[in-house]
Protein backbone atom coordinates (compact mmCIF):
# COMPACT_ATOMS: atom_id res chain seq x y z
CA UNK A 1 0.00 0.00 0.00
CA UNK A 2 1.42 3.39 -1.04
CA UNK A 3 1.22 6.11 1.61
CA UNK A 4 2.22 9.65 0.77
CA UNK A 5 3.19 12.40 3.20
CA UNK A 6 0.11 14.33 4.29
CA UNK A 7 -0.53 18.04 3.89
CA UNK A 8 0.82 20.24 6.67
CA UNK A 9 -1.71 21.43 9.31
CA UNK A 10 -2.67 25.11 9.15
CA UNK A 11 -2.27 25.38 12.92
CA UNK A 12 1.41 24.43 12.73
CA UNK A 13 2.21 27.05 10.08
CA UNK A 14 0.13 29.70 11.83
CA UNK A 15 1.99 29.07 15.10
CA UNK A 16 5.34 29.53 13.34
CA UNK A 17 4.32 32.85 11.79
CA UNK A 18 2.74 34.17 14.98
CA UNK A 19 5.90 33.42 16.97
CA UNK A 20 8.07 35.00 14.28
CA UNK A 21 5.99 38.19 14.44
CA UNK A 22 6.48 38.24 18.21
CA UNK A 23 10.23 37.99 17.76
CA UNK A 24 10.42 34.37 18.91
CA UNK A 25 12.81 32.22 16.85
CA UNK A 26 11.80 28.66 17.69
CA UNK A 27 14.35 26.48 15.90
CA UNK A 28 12.50 23.26 16.68
CA UNK A 29 9.22 24.61 15.32
CA UNK A 30 10.69 25.98 12.11
CA UNK A 31 12.44 22.67 11.50
CA UNK A 32 9.19 20.81 12.12
CA UNK A 33 7.33 22.99 9.60
CA UNK A 34 10.17 23.13 7.10
CA UNK A 35 10.83 19.41 6.99
CA UNK A 36 7.10 18.59 6.92
CA UNK A 37 6.82 20.78 3.81
CA UNK A 38 9.98 19.14 2.44
CA UNK A 39 8.47 15.67 2.87
CA UNK A 40 5.24 16.80 1.19
CA UNK A 41 7.24 18.26 -1.72
CA UNK A 42 9.10 14.94 -2.02
CA UNK A 43 5.78 13.10 -2.28
CA UNK A 44 4.50 15.56 -4.90
CA UNK A 45 7.68 15.24 -6.98
CA UNK A 46 7.69 11.46 -6.71
CA UNK A 47 4.00 11.10 -7.59
CA UNK A 48 4.42 13.44 -10.57
CA UNK A 49 7.50 11.63 -11.88
CA UNK A 50 5.80 8.29 -11.36
CA UNK A 51 2.86 9.33 -13.48
CA UNK A 52 4.71 11.24 -16.20
CA UNK A 53 8.09 9.51 -16.40
CA UNK A 54 7.06 6.09 -15.09
CA UNK A 55 9.80 6.32 -12.43
CA UNK A 56 9.04 6.26 -8.71
CA UNK A 57 11.17 7.03 -5.66
CA UNK A 58 10.90 3.95 -3.45
CA UNK A 59 8.95 4.89 -0.34
CA UNK A 60 11.07 2.50 1.74
CA UNK A 61 14.70 2.88 0.65
CA UNK A 62 14.57 5.99 -1.55
CA UNK A 63 15.93 4.23 -4.63
CA UNK A 64 14.73 5.35 -8.07
CA UNK A 65 12.68 2.50 -9.55
CA UNK A 66 11.32 2.34 -13.13
CA UNK A 67 7.96 0.90 -14.09
CA UNK A 68 8.51 -2.63 -15.41
CA UNK A 69 5.50 -3.91 -17.27
CA UNK A 70 2.71 -2.87 -14.94
CA UNK A 71 4.70 -2.94 -11.69
CA UNK A 72 7.08 -0.77 -9.69
CA UNK A 73 9.35 -3.41 -8.13
CA UNK A 74 12.23 -2.46 -5.79
CA UNK A 75 14.92 -4.93 -4.54
CA UNK A 76 14.21 -3.77 -0.97
CA UNK A 77 10.79 -5.40 -1.10
CA UNK A 78 8.59 -2.45 -2.05
CA UNK A 79 6.13 -3.40 -4.78
CA UNK A 80 3.14 -1.61 -6.33
CA UNK A 81 1.10 -2.04 -9.48
CA UNK A 82 0.37 0.87 -11.83
CA UNK A 83 -3.31 0.79 -10.76
CA UNK A 84 -2.36 0.89 -7.07
CA UNK A 85 -0.04 3.82 -7.77
CA UNK A 86 -2.70 5.83 -9.64
CA UNK A 87 -5.28 5.16 -6.93
CA UNK A 88 -2.82 6.29 -4.23
CA UNK A 89 -2.51 9.88 -5.50
CA UNK A 90 -5.87 10.55 -7.15
CA UNK A 91 -7.74 13.41 -5.50
CA UNK A 92 -4.91 14.17 -3.05
CA UNK A 93 -3.39 17.26 -4.77
CA UNK A 94 -0.16 15.34 -5.40
CA UNK A 95 0.35 16.29 -9.05
CA UNK A 96 2.85 19.12 -9.39
CA UNK A 97 1.42 20.28 -12.73
CA UNK A 98 2.56 23.85 -13.51
CA UNK A 99 4.45 24.26 -10.24
CA UNK A 100 7.00 21.44 -10.45
CA UNK A 101 9.99 23.85 -10.54
CA UNK A 102 8.76 25.43 -7.29
CA UNK A 103 8.70 22.10 -5.44
CA UNK A 104 12.10 21.15 -6.91
CA UNK A 105 13.58 24.48 -5.82
CA UNK A 106 12.37 24.03 -2.24
CA UNK A 107 13.75 20.48 -2.13
CA UNK A 108 17.09 21.90 -3.32
CA UNK A 109 17.24 25.02 -1.14
CA UNK A 110 15.70 24.19 2.25
CA UNK A 111 18.36 21.61 3.31
CA UNK A 112 21.03 24.25 2.58
CA UNK A 113 19.37 26.91 4.76
CA UNK A 114 21.31 27.32 8.00
CA UNK A 115 19.82 30.25 9.89
CA UNK A 116 16.28 30.73 11.14
CA UNK A 117 15.80 33.62 8.69
CA UNK A 118 17.01 31.61 5.70
CA UNK A 119 14.65 28.77 6.55
CA UNK A 120 11.71 31.14 6.99
CA UNK A 121 12.35 32.72 3.57
CA UNK A 122 12.32 29.27 1.92
CA UNK A 123 9.02 28.40 3.60
CA UNK A 124 7.46 31.80 2.88
CA UNK A 125 8.34 31.77 -0.82
CA UNK A 126 7.09 28.19 -1.22
CA UNK A 127 3.64 28.51 0.34
CA UNK A 128 2.92 31.87 -1.34
CA UNK A 129 3.77 30.67 -4.86
CA UNK A 130 1.36 29.83 -7.67
CA UNK A 131 0.86 27.40 -10.49
CA UNK A 132 1.37 29.30 -13.76
CA UNK A 133 -0.59 28.39 -16.89
CA UNK A 134 1.38 27.09 -19.89
CA UNK A 135 4.64 26.96 -17.89
CA UNK A 136 5.07 23.20 -17.68
CA UNK A 137 8.68 22.19 -17.00
CA UNK A 138 9.90 25.73 -17.69
CA UNK A 139 11.99 27.89 -15.39
CA UNK A 140 9.50 29.96 -13.41
CA UNK A 141 12.09 32.70 -12.86
CA UNK A 142 11.27 33.86 -16.39
CA UNK A 143 7.68 34.65 -15.36
CA UNK A 144 6.68 37.83 -13.58
CA UNK A 145 3.61 36.82 -11.57
CA UNK A 146 2.75 40.49 -11.05
CA UNK A 147 2.33 40.85 -14.83
CA UNK A 148 -1.42 40.68 -15.44
CA UNK A 149 -0.78 38.98 -18.78
CA UNK A 150 0.66 35.96 -16.94
CA UNK A 151 -2.23 33.57 -16.26
CA UNK A 152 -2.20 32.12 -12.75
CA UNK A 153 -3.76 28.83 -11.72
CA UNK A 154 -4.28 27.76 -8.11
CA UNK A 155 -1.95 28.67 -5.20
CA UNK A 156 0.78 26.12 -4.48
CA UNK A 157 -0.48 26.11 -0.89
CA UNK A 158 -3.42 23.97 -2.05
CA UNK A 159 -0.93 21.13 -2.65
CA UNK A 160 0.83 21.62 0.66
CA UNK A 161 -1.54 22.81 3.38
CA UNK A 162 -4.55 21.07 4.94
CA UNK A 163 -7.98 22.31 3.89
CA UNK A 164 -10.08 22.86 0.80
CA UNK A 165 -8.95 25.36 -1.86
CA UNK A 166 -11.24 28.02 -0.34
CA UNK A 167 -9.95 27.40 3.19
CA UNK A 168 -6.30 27.50 2.07
CA UNK A 169 -6.75 30.76 0.13
CA UNK A 170 -8.39 32.48 3.11
CA UNK A 171 -5.73 31.06 5.45
CA UNK A 172 -2.85 32.32 3.27
CA UNK A 173 -4.49 35.71 2.88
CA UNK A 174 -4.62 36.14 6.65
CA UNK A 175 -1.10 34.73 6.99
CA UNK A 176 0.25 37.13 4.40
CA UNK A 177 -1.13 40.03 6.45
CA UNK A 178 1.44 39.28 9.15
CA UNK A 179 4.27 41.85 9.01
CA UNK A 180 6.97 39.16 9.09
CA UNK A 181 5.84 37.71 5.76
CA UNK A 182 8.20 38.85 3.02
CA UNK A 183 5.66 37.78 0.40
CA UNK A 184 2.86 39.92 1.88
CA UNK A 185 2.55 42.64 -0.76
CA UNK A 186 3.14 40.27 -3.68
CA UNK A 187 0.51 37.81 -2.49
CA UNK A 188 -2.14 40.44 -1.82
CA UNK A 189 -1.54 42.00 -5.23
CA UNK A 190 -1.71 38.88 -7.37
CA UNK A 191 -3.75 36.31 -5.40
CA UNK A 192 -7.15 37.66 -6.55
CA UNK A 193 -6.16 36.69 -10.13
CA UNK A 194 -5.54 33.04 -9.22
CA UNK A 195 -8.03 30.20 -9.41
CA UNK A 196 -10.27 30.45 -6.36
CA UNK A 197 -9.27 34.10 -5.91
CA UNK A 198 -12.85 35.27 -6.45
CA UNK A 199 -13.27 35.45 -2.69
CA UNK A 200 -10.36 37.93 -2.56
CA UNK A 201 -11.49 39.88 -5.63
CA UNK A 202 -14.46 41.13 -3.62
CA UNK A 203 -12.20 42.29 -0.80
CA UNK A 204 -10.01 44.10 -3.31
CA UNK A 205 -12.99 45.89 -4.84
CA UNK A 206 -14.12 47.13 -1.45
CA UNK A 207 -10.62 48.34 -0.58
CA UNK A 208 -10.81 50.76 -3.49
CA UNK A 209 -13.60 52.67 -1.73
CA UNK A 210 -12.96 54.44 1.57
CA UNK A 211 -15.19 53.39 4.43
CA UNK A 212 -16.17 56.99 5.05
CA UNK A 213 -19.59 58.04 6.34
CA UNK A 214 -19.91 60.58 3.51
CA UNK A 215 -18.69 58.28 0.71
CA UNK A 216 -20.90 57.24 -2.17
CA UNK A 217 -21.47 53.64 -1.08
CA UNK A 218 -22.34 51.05 -3.67
CA UNK A 219 -23.09 47.69 -2.11
CA UNK A 220 -22.10 44.77 -4.30
CA UNK A 221 -23.14 41.12 -4.06
CA UNK A 222 -21.60 37.97 -5.47
CA UNK A 223 -22.80 37.63 -9.09
CA UNK A 224 -24.73 34.71 -10.46
CA UNK A 225 -22.60 32.01 -12.06
CA UNK A 226 -22.24 31.85 -15.85
CA UNK A 227 -23.95 28.93 -17.58
CA UNK A 228 -20.87 28.23 -19.68
CA UNK A 229 -18.79 27.64 -16.54
CA UNK A 230 -21.29 25.11 -15.19
CA UNK A 231 -21.78 23.45 -18.58
CA UNK A 232 -18.01 22.93 -18.92
CA UNK A 233 -17.73 21.25 -15.51
CA UNK A 234 -20.72 18.97 -16.11
CA UNK A 235 -19.57 18.03 -19.60
CA UNK A 236 -16.12 17.01 -18.29
CA UNK A 237 -17.76 15.08 -15.46
CA UNK A 238 -19.95 13.15 -17.92
CA UNK A 239 -16.81 12.16 -19.83
CA UNK A 240 -14.97 11.09 -16.68
CA UNK A 241 -12.51 13.98 -17.07
CA UNK A 242 -13.15 15.92 -13.86
CA UNK A 243 -10.94 18.99 -13.40
CA UNK A 244 -10.58 19.63 -9.67
CA UNK A 245 -9.52 23.25 -10.19
CA UNK A 246 -12.62 24.04 -12.26
CA UNK A 247 -14.86 22.21 -9.79
CA UNK A 248 -13.34 24.27 -6.96
CA UNK A 249 -13.80 27.52 -8.87
CA UNK A 250 -17.44 26.72 -9.60
CA UNK A 251 -18.05 25.56 -6.05
CA UNK A 252 -16.55 28.72 -4.55
CA UNK A 253 -18.56 30.97 -6.86
CA UNK A 254 -21.77 29.20 -5.79
CA UNK A 255 -20.68 29.36 -2.14
CA UNK A 256 -20.19 33.14 -2.26
CA UNK A 257 -23.58 33.55 -3.93
CA UNK A 258 -25.31 31.40 -1.28
CA UNK A 259 -23.62 33.32 1.55
CA UNK A 260 -24.95 36.59 0.16
CA UNK A 261 -28.46 35.19 -0.36
CA UNK A 262 -28.57 34.13 3.30
CA UNK A 263 -27.16 37.52 4.33
CA UNK A 264 -30.01 39.30 2.54
CA UNK A 265 -32.50 36.90 4.12
CA UNK A 266 -31.22 37.81 7.59
CA UNK A 267 -31.51 41.54 6.86
CA UNK A 268 -35.10 41.13 5.63
CA UNK A 269 -35.92 39.11 8.74
CA UNK A 270 -34.75 42.01 10.93
CA UNK A 271 -31.75 40.00 12.10
CA UNK A 272 -29.31 42.75 11.23
CA UNK A 273 -27.50 43.98 8.13
CA UNK A 274 -24.01 42.67 7.51
CA UNK A 275 -21.31 45.32 7.25
CA UNK A 276 -19.75 44.90 3.82
CA UNK A 277 -16.53 46.61 4.88
CA UNK A 278 -15.86 44.30 7.84
CA UNK A 279 -16.78 41.24 5.81
CA UNK A 280 -14.72 41.99 2.73
CA UNK A 281 -11.72 43.67 4.33
CA UNK A 282 -11.32 41.72 7.55
CA UNK A 283 -13.28 38.54 6.85
CA UNK A 284 -15.45 39.15 9.93
CA UNK A 285 -19.24 39.29 10.06
CA UNK A 286 -20.49 42.39 11.85
CA UNK A 287 -24.28 42.71 11.85
CA UNK A 288 -25.75 46.15 12.35
CA UNK A 289 -29.11 46.28 14.11
CA UNK A 290 -31.96 47.41 11.85
CA UNK A 291 -35.56 46.59 12.78
CA UNK A 292 -37.49 48.19 9.95
CA UNK A 293 -38.80 46.55 6.78
CA UNK A 294 -37.47 47.36 3.32
CA UNK A 295 -39.91 48.75 0.77
CA UNK A 296 -40.22 51.38 -1.92
CA UNK A 297 -40.75 54.89 -0.52
CA UNK A 298 -39.49 54.07 2.98
CA UNK A 299 -37.97 56.94 4.99
CA UNK A 300 -34.23 57.08 4.31
CA UNK A 301 -32.04 56.24 7.29
CA UNK A 302 -28.23 56.18 7.47
CA UNK A 303 -26.83 52.95 8.89
CA UNK A 304 -23.35 53.05 10.43
CA UNK A 305 -21.17 50.10 11.42
CA UNK A 306 -20.13 50.53 15.08
CA UNK A 307 -16.89 48.64 14.41
CA UNK A 308 -15.36 50.27 11.29
CA UNK A 309 -17.59 53.28 10.65
CA UNK A 310 -18.70 52.09 7.21
CA UNK A 311 -21.89 53.98 6.33
CA UNK A 312 -24.76 53.45 3.90
CA UNK A 313 -28.49 54.11 3.77
CA UNK A 314 -31.38 51.66 3.95
CA UNK A 315 -32.38 52.90 0.50
CA UNK A 316 -28.99 51.98 -0.93
CA UNK A 317 -29.25 48.54 0.60
CA UNK A 318 -32.77 48.05 -0.79
CA UNK A 319 -31.69 49.11 -4.29
CA UNK A 320 -28.68 46.79 -4.15
CA UNK A 321 -30.86 43.69 -3.70
CA UNK A 322 -33.91 44.67 -5.75
CA UNK A 323 -34.41 42.46 -8.83
CA UNK A 324 -31.10 40.68 -8.20
CA UNK A 325 -32.60 37.21 -7.48
CA UNK A 326 -31.27 37.38 -3.90
CA UNK A 327 -34.52 36.33 -2.23
CA UNK A 328 -33.97 33.03 -0.38
CA UNK A 329 -37.71 32.31 -0.36
CA UNK A 330 -38.48 28.69 0.41
CA UNK A 331 -35.00 27.38 -0.36
CA UNK A 332 -33.19 28.38 2.84
CA UNK A 333 -32.34 24.75 3.83
CA UNK A 334 -30.66 24.15 0.45
CA UNK A 335 -28.52 27.30 0.71
CA UNK A 336 -27.63 26.63 4.37
CA UNK A 337 -26.66 23.02 3.67
CA UNK A 338 -24.30 24.04 0.87
CA UNK A 339 -22.70 26.87 2.88
CA UNK A 340 -22.13 24.49 5.78
CA UNK A 341 -20.61 21.56 3.92
CA UNK A 342 -18.86 22.78 0.74
CA UNK A 343 -16.02 24.78 2.41
CA UNK A 344 -14.90 21.77 4.45
CA UNK A 345 -15.30 19.06 1.80
CA UNK A 346 -11.98 17.80 0.43
CA UNK A 347 -12.99 14.97 -1.94
CA UNK A 348 -13.59 16.02 -5.53
CA UNK A 349 -16.49 13.59 -6.06
CA UNK A 350 -18.32 14.83 -2.98
CA UNK A 351 -17.76 18.47 -3.99
CA UNK A 352 -19.41 17.70 -7.34
CA UNK A 353 -22.27 16.00 -5.53
CA UNK A 354 -22.85 19.06 -3.32
CA UNK A 355 -22.89 21.32 -6.38
CA UNK A 356 -25.33 19.05 -8.16
CA UNK A 357 -27.64 18.82 -5.15
CA UNK A 358 -27.67 22.60 -4.81
CA UNK A 359 -28.53 23.56 -8.37
CA UNK A 360 -31.18 20.83 -8.55
CA UNK A 361 -32.90 22.10 -5.40
CA UNK A 362 -36.26 23.89 -5.30
CA UNK A 363 -38.08 26.54 -3.35
CA UNK A 364 -41.00 25.17 -1.31
CA UNK A 365 -44.29 26.79 -0.38
CA UNK A 366 -43.91 28.59 2.94
CA UNK A 367 -47.59 29.09 3.79
CA UNK A 368 -49.73 26.29 2.38
CA UNK A 369 -47.93 23.03 1.72
CA UNK A 370 -44.27 23.06 2.72
CA UNK A 371 -43.72 19.88 0.67
CA UNK A 372 -44.95 21.58 -2.48
CA UNK A 373 -42.11 22.74 -4.75
CA UNK A 374 -42.79 26.15 -6.27
CA UNK A 375 -39.73 26.95 -8.40
CA UNK A 376 -36.09 26.05 -9.05
CA UNK A 377 -33.18 27.73 -7.24
CA UNK A 378 -31.37 28.11 -10.58
CA UNK A 379 -32.45 31.78 -11.11
CA UNK A 380 -30.93 32.62 -7.71
CA UNK A 381 -27.60 31.09 -8.63
CA UNK A 382 -27.12 31.01 -12.38
CA UNK A 383 -27.34 33.77 -14.98
CA UNK A 384 -30.34 33.86 -17.30
CA UNK A 385 -34.10 34.28 -17.23
CA UNK A 386 -36.19 32.34 -14.68
CA UNK A 387 -38.10 30.74 -17.57
CA UNK A 388 -34.85 29.16 -18.79
CA UNK A 389 -34.04 27.42 -15.48
CA UNK A 390 -35.66 24.03 -16.06
CA UNK A 391 -34.44 23.88 -19.65
CA UNK A 392 -30.88 24.42 -18.44
CA UNK A 393 -31.24 21.66 -15.83
CA UNK A 394 -32.56 19.33 -18.53
CA UNK A 395 -29.55 20.22 -20.68
CA UNK A 396 -27.14 19.35 -17.87
CA UNK A 397 -28.98 16.09 -17.24
CA UNK A 398 -28.59 15.12 -20.87
CA UNK A 399 -24.80 15.61 -21.00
Amino acid sequence: MIKWCKKVPQELISRLYNQSVSGIEDDELIDEVGWALYARCESIISATNGFEQKRLICLICGKDIPLSGNIFDCPCGFRATWEEFKKSYTGKQLHAANALPIFLAYRRDFPKAETYGEKLVCIDVLIHSFHISMSYYKELDSYDTEDENVALNRPVGANLIEGSLLEVILFLDKLSALPDSKEKERWQKIAPRANGGEVLNRKEAMNEKPADINSDVKIKWAPRVKKAEIREVYKANAQGLDDEVKIDNLGIALYLRCVDILCVKRARSKGGIRCQSCYLKEGTETYIEYNESFHKGMPEVTIICPVCGFAFTNTEFYKSVKDKQLNSGGAVPAFEHYVKYFPVEKEMGKKMLLIDQLINSFHYHLLKNMKEATRSVVPNLIEGKPSEALAFLDELGGL
